[in-house]
């Protein structure tokens, strides 16, 4: 059982890296939907080489096809970077502060001095957590899509925010491994770097033939996922299961911890 004022109050205090989130996803949105100086096409924010090859010319000869480039251009900038590296950074954000934050006010014992069971703080602690991280990605998406629209691209709405809820089930991963750190510490600081340093670590099979399917980073990026059926069940599964095996332990550790 959640404690609502205790929800509320995490809501208030991550209200500012909410906001950060949104603006850093919410800018990165807009430079992707910008059209390059040369013609009304997508410029990429990461460099002119990753506008797709013969983009123009695909646009010229079949319309179905210059669409389906235009998706598949939007899909990878957004999916398979935006929502993937910046989305990493902001579960960071969101999670490095959960508890070492409250160590290092001194206010953890008054926490655990109230009716509320240490179950209930943590389990209400994350969650709080991951309704702010969850409407950051889907938000972004859903502006992605709007700053599409005005220049006259119709993105399909539908698998593009399956996509950020795929995205999302890694960051919650991610954010789950965060919390522990900041169980651990009471350095904000630490705790994200420690998380950051964790996260590229989870990447590194993805480096090797044959691994990508064991790195958290390529799977949160759905590079071998199609706009068609761009959800994977065992992603989510897997990501289930992670995330409730760290929340058991980050309970055990929180339970262990003094205050």
């Amino acid at each position: 059982m959640l404690g609502r004022s205790l929800f509320r109050k995490e809501i208030r205090e991550n209200t500012l890296k909410f906001l950060f989130g949104v603006l850093l996803l919410g800018a990165l949105a807009l430079i992707i939907t910008t059209p390059a100086a040369s013609g009304p096409y997508p410029q990429s924010f990461f460099s002119r080489q990753d506008n797709l090859p013969g983009m123009e010319t695909n646009l010229d000869k079949s319309p179905e096809t210059a669409q389906k480039t235009l998706f598949s251009h939007f899909w990878k900038q957004w999916n398979s970077k935006g929502l993937a590296l910046a989305g990493i950074l902001v579960s960071i954000i969101l999670g490095a502060g959960v508890f070492a934050q409250e160590k290092a006010k001194g206010t953890l014992f008054f926490l655990a001095s109230t009716p509320l069971s240490r179950r209930n703080i943590y389990d209400t602690k994350v969650a709080a957590g991951l309704v702010l991280l969850f409407a950051c990605i889907i938000g972004t998406t859903l502006l992605l899509i709007l700053f599409t629209s005005f220049y006259g691209i119709s993105l399909p709405v539908l698998p593009f925010v399956i996509g950020a809820f795929s995205a999302f089930c890694g960051l919650a991963v991610i954010y789950q491994v965060t919390i522990i750190f900041s169980i651990l510490t009471d350095d904000p600081l630490k705790a994200g770097a420690a998380s950051a340093f964790l996260s590229s670590l989870l990447s590194i099979p993805g480096l090797f033939e044959g691994g990508q399917k064991y790195s958290l980073l390529l799977q949160m990026q759905s590079r071998n996922s199609t706009l068609e059926e761009p959800f994977s069940w065992f992603f989510f599964l897997l990501m289930a299961a992670l995330f409730f095996a760290l929340r058991h332990l980050g309970l055990w550790l929180c339970y262990r911890e003094e205050i």
